[in-house]
């Protein structure tokens, strides 16, 4: 070649933007899995969804068994729940209101977990409800111990009633 032309650019803040967001992924990747949770987006109009790696293990699917979809996540609900969760989404869609649900899904082993969510709608530029944005985690330990205290309250009110003795308390 006889000539050359070219142009330098400072590509500095483009790098550091760039380090920056992948930091802030990882961070976001370190509190999901922390959480035992994962996050969701659903698109109403074009009923698409996008799911994290952690919403497919907690659904108890294979990332290769289907295309994530609002029939796709029904299907994870074991069917007890599958009704009444599918009524809360979509009226909480059709509302344009927050979509608040929980809802047992089974392992592959045949236990059972208890999920939950959360999905905040996101407008269009008219107002109108086009997606929304949520997350949802694995709150078994809870429900666990919300059972086991019932369940001792159950026997303590039993016991309570039944005993043929006085009982003074004093504080």
């Amino acid at each position: 070649p006889c000539r050359m032309a070219g142009s330098h650019t400072d590509i500095t803040e483009r790098k550091l933007a760039e380090t920056e967001l992948l930091e802030s992924r990882e961070r976001l990747h370190l509190a999901l899995d922390a959480a035992n949770a994962g996050v969701w987006e659903w698109d109403l109009y074009s009923q698409s969804n996008r799911w994290s790696n952690q919403l497919w293990r907690l659904y108890g699917l294979n990332p290769d068994s289907c295309e994530p979809s609002f029939d796709s996540w029904l299907q994870s609900v074991i069917p007890e729940d599958r009704a009444a969760v599918a009524a809360a989404t979509k009226n909480a869609a059709l509302s344009g209101a927050e979509i608040k649900i929980e809802w047992r899904v089974r392992d592959h082993d045949g236990s059972t977990r208890w999920l939950m969510s959360r999905g905040r709608p996101l407008p269009d530029a008219e107002g109108r409800t086009r997606r929304y944005l949520g997350v949802a985690m694995d709150i078994t330990e809870r429900k666990n111990s919300e059972l086991a205290l019932r369940e001792s309250e159950v026997r303590y009110q039993a016991l309570f009633e039944n005993i043929n003795s006085g009982v003074a308390v004093y504080e």
